[in-house]
């Protein structure tokens, strides 16, 4: 009995258990399925612009969206961050936890944003739109523009959410700060796919 007991005494901890399934399922959902999804609308929908009165009606739904994400994003990486350290013994340290988890929930909040007010809305125009028009105010034009947008044209409104790249050069010719335009395209009441325009 006494030898027994000493066998057992000596044995090692058993290992920490892994990191539950749903700590990465939700890790991964809420934060690179917005990161992806709000890259592709920049990048891949260049010429789509949400109307005026969807920025306007979706700003709510925007934030509070993009809100519980981040919230459910710094839940993740807390959680990970924890079973990390019961896995190998080794802690984070504070300033690098909280640089990682702020940095991680501003970047989904605004990558949620940009999903409701340009992705969704575009998939949806790209699915049943049909021809529509839909007026605004260019606050600029950009023939250069930059790497990722050139012959870029902004109008008044968010900054990502309210520009176009890669436009045919008479758009960037012809238009002017300040100017009325309406714009033309497949779309639906959020928004259109730019193809034509027509000064106010």
């Amino acid at each position: 009995m006494s030898y027994q007991f000493n066998q057992s005494a000596n044995r090692s901890p058993a290992p920490p258990a892994g990191r539950p399934l749903w700590v990465k399922v939700l890790g991964y959902l809420t934060f690179f399925f917005p990161l992806v999804g709000a890259a592709l609308s920049l990048f891949m929908l260049r010429n789509y612009l949400p109307s005026q009165d969807w920025l306007q009606t979706s700003a709510p739904i925007a934030m509070v969206c993009g809100a519980v994400t981040a919230l459910l994003c710094a839940l993740a990486v807390s959680t990970g961050f924890r079973y990390q350290a019961q896995e190998t013994g080794k802690a984070i340290g504070p300033v690098t936890r909280f640089i990682v988890v702020l940095g991680g929930m501003f970047l989904v909040y605004l990558s949620v944003g940009e999903l409701v007010h340009r992705g969704v809305p575009a998939v949806l125009a790209m699915s049943y739109g049909t021809t529509v028009e839909h007026d605004y105010i260019v606050e600029r034009t950009s023939e250069q523009g930059s790497r990722r947008c050139r012959r870029a044209v902004y109008v008044e409104g968010p900054s990502l959410s309210s520009r176009l790249c890669d436009m045919p050069f008479r758009f960037t010719e012809e238009l002017a700060p300040a100017m009325p335009v309406t714009f033309i395209g497949k779309g639906t009441s959020m928004g259109l796919f730019v193809e034509d325009f027509r000064k106010l």
